[in-house]
């Protein structure tokens, strides 16, 4: 019987958003065969598991996509065939990798790649020609390729060259029963960070590398207390590894800012942080999209706040479910946080239109289901073309 497989070119516990992407995964690709179990893996470049979890192919371990030696080609090859593998799902997989070829070779219909990252820069003229050309050359390519957002598409049809009739946009979803507004849990923050109730939460979740903007959000909660004079705010940053907050807590040395800033590492009750937090931030700098922080924020009702950049400016609707700022403006962060809070009432409808934005667009069991229809539909198209 046919098989398909996901892969994902990263160790199996690589962090939440790939997790929780390949959950997504796991479920679309069981829709592919009637949820049959035993017909799905899951390909890590340190082993593949099936759709329960367990590793059962010993001599398939440490598949390394990315890198495609000759003797990793073979080993995936092999894979593929003892498995009859006739659909793949690949997370970032390019338009080119010398893998494509044998992979089609062993019996693969379908490729299908899953781009969470930009794919190039937009280009223009020549040199999207040459891109268009270079994709019209690449024989074996993906049939189809998904992006979270318009403009992530943007860069692989106006940057790479793919025909946009090659592509779908899918927005990430989420657990709208876990993460949700909940009155009775408002307190839980303070509590369980111990920080004073009598302040407005500013919350922001992610990686802490320099692109994300971190250091933006710092600059702007000195600001919000040291211009605005609002003792009343508290900014919570959450996933920080061990001493990654080092830097950023040097930053507010010597500031009354100092005290209004926790940094919670990682954990595990990120939605009842969220119930009784004011609003919610993503300030990044560097490429950045749709983010899994973004969709769960508003899923709980947080108002958010965007730095305008790539994708993240359609995550919210300007003005009624969020604000966004210059990229890197911390002055003018700081001061759309000031305003949010000096009214209430606004803040209040905003959060109610963010839960129902949320649930409306970025439910996870939508989510599933149009991935479904996408993956499905190509490797319909596809089957048999390649035997």
């Amino acid at each position: 019987m046919n098989s398909v497989m996901a892969a994902i070119p990263f160790p199996q516990a690589t962090g939440f958003a790939i997790t929780s992407l390949v959950q997504v995964f796991q479920s679309v690709l069981l829709n592919q065969v009637g949820g049959d179990t035993s017909r799905v893996f899951i390909s890590y470049s340190d082993g593949v598991v099936d759709a329960s979890g367990d590793a059962p192919h010993s001599d398939a371990d440490g598949l390394r996509w990315a890198l495609s030696t000759s003797s990793d080609i073979a080993r995936i090859e092999s894979a593929v065939r003892k498995q009859n593998v006739k659909l793949l799902v690949g997370l970032d997989f390019p338009v080119r990798q010398p893998i494509y070829g044998k992979l089609r070779a062993a019996g693969i219909e379908s490729i299908v790649s899953y781009l969470g990252a930009p794919s190039s820069s937009v280009n223009t003229g020549l040199r999207l020609l040459s891109r268009r050309i270079d994709v019209a050359l690449a024989r074996w390519a993906p049939e189809h390729f998904i992006f979270e957002t318009e403009a992530m598409r943007s860069t692989g049809v106006r940057g790479r060259g793919i025909p946009i009739q090659s592509t779908s946009v899918v927005p990430l979803g989420v657990d709208t029963s876990i993460f949700r507004p909940h009155q009775d849990d408002k307190e839980y923050p303070y509590m369980a960070l111990g920080i004073p109730t009598d302040r407005h939460l500013i919350f922001y979740s992610g990686h802490f590398e320099t692109r994300k903007g971190v250091g933006v959000l710092i600059n702007a909660l000195t600001v919000l207390v040291e211009k605005f004079g609002r003792k009343d705010v508290h900014l919570v940053l959450v996933g920080n590894r061990t001493g990654e907050e080092i830097p950023y807590r040097d930053m507010l040395l010597n500031s009354p800012a100092y005290d209004h800033v926790t940094f919670g590492g990682y954990r595990d009750d990120i939605a009842r942080l969220h119930r009784g937090c004011a609003m919610g931030v993503i300030a990044s700098t560097g490429w950045d999209s749709m983010t899994m922080s973004s969709v769960e924020m508003q899923s709980s009702g947080l108002p958010l706040i965007v730095s305008d950049l790539q994708g993240l400016p359609e995550t919210i609707e300007q003005g009624v479910t969020g604000e966004v700022v210059p990229v890197g403006d911390s002055h003018q962060l700081a001061a759309t946080v000031h305003q949010l809070l000096q009214d209430p009432s606004k803040l209040a409808r905003m959060r109610e239109a963010a839960r129902t934005r949320a649930v409306a667009l970025y439910d996870r069991t939508s989510q599933i289901q149009t991935l479904s229809a996408v993956v499905g539909q190509s490797w319909a198209r596809r089957r048999g073309v390649w035997a």
